[in-house]
């Protein structure tokens, strides 16, 4: 018979899985509700610990069972600290299980248990992206890329790793990328960011694709702190794929220019100045006193 301590995490671990599904289907308040759920266990599987240890005598089985829930927590942020930490998780929990079937003893373990050593298998065995399509309704490409700074080689690396390769999905996805410019061009906000998006997330090599995303976010939509950011890693990731894109380093000095890293304009209105032609008019406007300075010498030398 399950004691009142194990009724009670029961009741929290359900609610857990409750939380984590709450998330998948983007429903309110569902980030904190997984917040509370997660700190309540993590707090009642320490008080289990601690209460064992009082009574003189290490409870093993609840230590390790901590050590598990400790484990698993960082794979819910993407890294390759949490891929590694949650393969741990696996290992112990079915090391546990196979102790108990040595042992004859599986009946014995709480419903709790079983969600925690379950949980901690799957997260162990599926990879980054397939983990975030179970537990999140964002593309997995955006969140990534949000989580980490612009220019960073751990989420382009994570990106590409966890991408699924295939014809049919690059295909797909360049039909996507056609949708989102025709979105676009009619100004549709909304639509065009989740195409293009959608078209990133089946094939981050695509220069244009980032390039589309960061416009979007600095000409289309609400201009603010939190969206030049992102344009700015989405331009600075087109870039890194083509660095001949002209129009990128003139839109990413624009999002700079909002953000008054005045240190960067300059060189990136230079750059855009000498690999397009078709923006230089906007280029020499757009530049201060300095720049203006600096690009109208470079222009006889483009145009002996």
């Amino acid at each position: 018979m399950a004691s009142p301590k194990d009724k009670i995490l029961n009741l929290f671990f359900f609610l857990w899985l409750i939380s984590i599904a709450c998330r998948k289907y983007g429903l309110p308040f569902s980030g904190l509700l997984f917040i509370v759920a997660t700190i309540t266990c993590l707090l009642l599987c320490c008080h289990y610990c601690w209460s064992a240890s009082r009574k003189k005598h290490v409870a093993m089985d609840r230590l390790i069972f901590l050590l598990i829930f400790l484990l698993m927590l960082p794979k819910f942020q993407v890294s390759y600290a949490g891929d590694l930490a949650s393969k741990a998780a696996a290992i112990f929990s079915l090391s546990f299980i196979i102790f108990q079937v040595i042992n004859r003893t599986l009946s014995s373990i709480p419903v709790w248990k079983w969600i925690l050593l379950l949980t901690a298998c799957c997260c162990g065995m599926m990879s980054s992206r397939q983990f975030h399509h179970m537990i999140r309704k964002s593309y997995f490409e955006n969140y990534v890329s949000d989580r980490f700074p612009a220019g960073s080689l751990e989420a382009v690396k994570i990106i590409n790793e966890n991408t699924p390769y295939r014809i049919e999905n690059i295909n797909k996805a360049h039909v996507l990328f056609l949708q989102a410019i025709k979105a676009y061009n009619n100004k549709n906000a909304e639509d065009c960011f989740d195409l293009v998006c959608h078209a990133i997330d089946l094939n981050p090599d695509q220069p244009k694709a980032y390039l589309l995303r960061g416009k979007t976010l600095l000409l289309l939509m609400e201009l603010n702190e939190e969206n030049s950011n992102r344009a700015i890693k989405d331009f600075t990731r087109t870039i890194a794929l083509d660095s001949n894109l002209g129009e990128a380093y003139f839109r990413r000095a624009m999002a700079m220019k909002y953000r008054n890293h005045n240190a960067h304009v300059c060189t990136d209105l230079e750059k855009a100045y000498r690999s397009d032609t078709s923006y230089r008019k906007y280029i020499l406007e757009m530049a201060d006193s300095n720049c203006s300075v600096l690009l109208r010498q470079l222009a006889p030398a483009l145009h002996p």
